[in-house]
């Protein structure tokens, strides 16, 4: 199996976890992988829930640890990895409210779900989604989340897939609206087609306002959307997946580069808000076909998935730094900084 063939079993297979600090302190056991070498340390939660910086994110383990939501500290990433119970295929958490997005076995047929969860991994509000688990985040504050399925079961890397991307009430668990039912302009007008395709959004700290992408007719487009007057903008062309950066003033995206007999390929960029000027982070030749999470002001980090290890990888936004594995066998990491 290609890389990007795994990158859309991991769609529907393995969780992204993003998470406020609301972890337990683990007292029951720990264990190792079952692979050799420095493997990680996994401790099933158990306790008092206590605040602390650190990342969550799915584990890619192969061991009773696979899929589960997983905790590490930021002061301490070579140490145990703190397990819940709750699995899920996308996982994000913030603000004390998390959204899990699953596949689902019902005898012989399989459901996406989706569960609003809160800090102590209860689920509640299930809802069925329309298709296999893409994207999700949570506003900082925890009360706007956005989910994002392939309704055709499509990945990216082909063509005529279909997203539909869903805005949610993280306090009452009930549905604001579709993206498709949002009126966007481009160039101050009215700009709609059939084929839309929303997906990757990104909520901006303090306000109800977001950035997305919007596809049409082969083309991707950045847009700024306000969720109160159900509408939105397009800003600029060639942004997918965007992602803003702590301090809200750089986006992270995918930029797509030529296609080949291999598909399409992306490489991470960052875009600065106040002049728009767009940096491609070529010291990652390899394709990313991730929504990036950043670690701070100065780093992003992504899945890439390999024969080596499906890890998390750094890569400072100075553009001088070759990436580095962040994080081994996990899969789409969130950073909780408070």
């Amino acid at each position: 199996m290609n890389n990007r063939s795994w990158v859309f079993v991991a769609a529907a297979a393995v969780c992204l976890v993003g998470a406020t600090a609301y972890v337990r302190h683990a007292s029951v056991r720990s264990e190792t992988t079952s692979r050799g070498g420095e493997e990680p340390r996994f401790t099933w939660i158990d306790g008092v829930p206590t605040n602390r910086p650190g990342v969550f994110f799915s584990s890619t383990a192969p061991d009773r640890s696979f899929k589960k939501v997983a905790f590490v500290p930021l002061d301490d990433l070579n140490g145990p990895r703190y397990l819940a119970s709750i699995r899920c295929d996308r996982v994000y958490f913030q603000g004390g409210k998390g959204l899990c997005l699953n596949v689902e076995e019902s005898g012989l047929t399989f459901q996406q779900v989706a569960y609003l969860f809160d800090q102590n991994f209860v689920l509640h509000h299930r809802t069925r989604l329309t298709g296999a688990p893409s994207r999700v985040r949570i506003s900082s504050d925890g009360t706007l989340g956005a989910i994002t399925v392939f309704e055709s079961g499509h990945s990216y890397a082909e063509a005529g897939f279909s997203t539909g991307t869903t805005l949610i009430d993280m306090t009452t668990g009930h549905t604001i609206g579709n993206l498709e039912e949002f009126h966007v302009e481009r160039d101050g007008a009215g700009f709609k087609a059939v084929d839309f395709n929303f997906w990757g959004v990104t909520f901006i700290p303090g306000t109800r306002r977001f950035y997305a992408t919007v596809a049409t007719r082969g083309k991707q487009y950045l847009i700024e959307g306000d969720v109160d007057s159900r509408s939105a903008r397009v800003i600029r062309e060639g942004v997918e997946c965007p992602s803003l950066s702590p301090d809200g003033r750089t986006l992270a995206f995918k930029k797509r580069v030529t296609a080949s007999s291999f598909g399409v390929g992306w490489q991470v960029a960052v875009m600065d808000l106040t002049t728009f000027r767009e940096t491609v982070l070529d010291a990652e030749t390899r394709s990313v076909d991730d929504q990036v999470e950043w670690l701070d002001n100065d780093h992003v980090l992504y899945f890439y998935p390999s024969e080596a290890g499906n890890n998390v990888w750094t890569l400072n936004t100075n553009n001088r730094e070759p990436p580095r594995v962040f994080l081994k066998e996990v899969y789409s990491a969130a950073v909780v900084r408070q």
